[in-house]
């Protein structure tokens, strides 16, 4: 079960993140006349810029570590939580 939702995972990754901000990016791109200012057209070339690389970063997470980033999150809270009251309690 494991394996199949982390190919899942990976699909939609790829099928619905990935690949349709990487094409909207190109089309931002090479499109400036579609925008009414310049502002506007470098407003959303940064924000397609940064969603991509947002997605990049998830996928090179993802497949790098071989498991899901909200386990990761799930395991490294605990150690966050208790660190933070060692911390609290030793500074009082």
């Amino acid at each position: 079960m494991r394996r199949m939702t982390r190919l899942a995972e990976v699909a939609t990754l790829v099928c619905c993140r990935l690949v349709p901000h990487a094409v909207m990016g190109a089309v931002v791109l090479i499109n400036p006349a579609a925008f009414g200012s310049p502002l506007y057209y470098g407003m959303c070339l940064v924000g397609m810029a940064f969603t991509n690389w947002l997605n990049g970063h998830k996928a090179l997470l993802l497949l790098r570590s071989g498991g899901s980033g909200q386990q990761q999150l799930q395991g490294a809270a605990p150690a966050r939580v208790a660190a933070g009251a060692v911390g609290k309690a030793h500074a009082e």
